[in-house]
């Protein structure tokens, strides 16, 4: 038995039973210094652990301060304890009120407890990633200082002979690509899954470098631009396009955040793609939010209106090329329609690339290029590719019976 306070005779402790016998008002003789010693766990654990810590401080220096916390938590639960014995002993309180006083400590004690597990946990669970994180923030970026010459509208995209793998991959994703896209043409990128057509629109954007091969804009190579230079010239919607709870006007003008009070071009695009249709939604007008996320006035959008969210976002954009992958993939027929027929009345000499599963789309636009297995294996019109009957043939022919059953 640890006796915390100086041992008096054999194995007892007259000075815990003292205190113990005042506070439960019984005679010294029915008192025994076990039970006394019991209700100062606290102090007992305080002799016992701290020397421990002292002697294992190297061994913890990365917790330092969790350390140090540690020391003031219990330090304090055990001045609380003596001195509210103390305070008993002497008749200052009652033992209702030291039970109570005692229980309040115990809840206190508990919510430290926490804390500190938590700052333990924070710090052994999310450092090595924390670390990982600010060397990402603070990597230069691939473009820093390649800034040769200015971007000067568009004129010509071309790709010469591009190879592409993903860091992570394995195989080729695009094998020597090759295509070239002028100002104010329409194409349509067309291949089945894992062709490479979402991996073309990566390449444009730079959000990814080209295994070998060269990207030409306006006839340089593209890595003689700042890529936010060349960014500009474009208005991307992504397939797997993001859902902002935001206010309408952030959710539209985050395209372009130099013109989110421009109210009439906000209306327009939200003509072209189709969210006027359910605008008379939002009671605050561009000013309420899209889901209840930050305010319970929110208003929640089906799928197919978040798309339409987002090619008003695409629209709002005054940029000379307008790309789309998959714009229409959770639309109905009719908005369908819609945004095929607006991509098709691209005008001012603006150019267009889309990417979509339904081929009708490939009609409305001046070239289509067919990729398969990350190859050009077929580029034409939408005639010119029927008369050949090639792969793009059979799959136009294929999807024309399905829709026709």
């Amino acid at each position: 038995m640890f006796y915390p306070i100086g041992r008096q005779g054999k194995g007892r402790n007259l000075f815990l039973e003292q205190i113990y016998a005042k506070l439960i008002s019984m005679p010294l003789e029915y008192v025994d210094s076990e039970k006394a010693g019991m209700r100062l766990t606290m102090w007992h654990g305080w002799q016992t652990l701290l020397p421990i810590w002292l002697m294992n401080v190297g061994r913890v220096r990365q917790y330092f301060p969790i350390f140090w916390f540690e020391i003031v938590k219990y330090g304090g639960e055990a001045v609380f304890y003596i001195y509210s014995v103390i305070l008993a002993y002497r008749g200052h309180i009652t033992i209702g009120e030291l039970t109570l006083y005692f229980g309040y400590m115990a809840l206190v004690s508990g919510s430290f407890h926490k804390l500190a597990g938590f700052a333990g946990n924070l710090k052994a669970n999310t450092a090595g990633q924390m670390e990982r994180v600010f060397a990402f923030l603070a990597h230069p970026s691939e473009t820093e200082g390649s800034h040769i010459r200015d971007v000067d509208g568009f004129e010509s995209l071309e790709f010469d002979n591009v190879y592409f793998q993903y860091p992570t991959a394995g195989e080729f994703v695009l094998r020597g690509v090759s295509f070239t896209i002028r100002k104010g043409e329409k194409v349509s990128l067309v291949g089945v899954n894992g062709a490479g057509k979402s991996a073309i629109i990566k390449l444009i954007l730079g959000l990814y470098r080209i295994s070998a091969g060269t990207i030409r804009l306006n006839g340089y190579d593209v890595n003689e631009y700042d890529i936010r230079d060349v960014r500009r010239l474009f208005s991307v919607m992504f397939q797997n396009y993001a859902r902002y709870s935001l206010t309408l006007r952030e959710c539209i003008g985050l395209s372009d955040t130099d013109r989110l009070e421009d109210v009439h071009a906000m209306m327009e695009a939200m003509e072209k793609s189709g969210v006027a249709g359910f605008y008379d939604r939002f009671d605050s007008g561009l000013d309420s939010y899209v889901t209840k996320q930050f305010s319970d006035d929110g208003v929640e959008l089906s799928g197919g209106q978040h798309q339409k969210l987002a090619l008003c976002r695409t629209y709002f954009k005054d940029a000379p090329f307008y790309i789309f992958d998959e714009p229409s993939a959770a639309l109905d027929a009719e908005a369908e329609d819609r945004v095929l027929q607006n991509f098709a009345r691209i005008s001012d000499g603006k150019t267009g690339i889309i990417i979509s599963h339904r081929l009708s789309s490939s009609r409305m636009t001046d070239k289509v290029i067919v990729l398969d297995g990350g190859v050009v294996v077929e580029t034409g019109s939408h005639e010119e590719l029927m008369s050949k009957g090639g792969i793009y043939a059979e799959l136009f022919t294929m999807q024309k019976k399905k829709y026709t059953l």
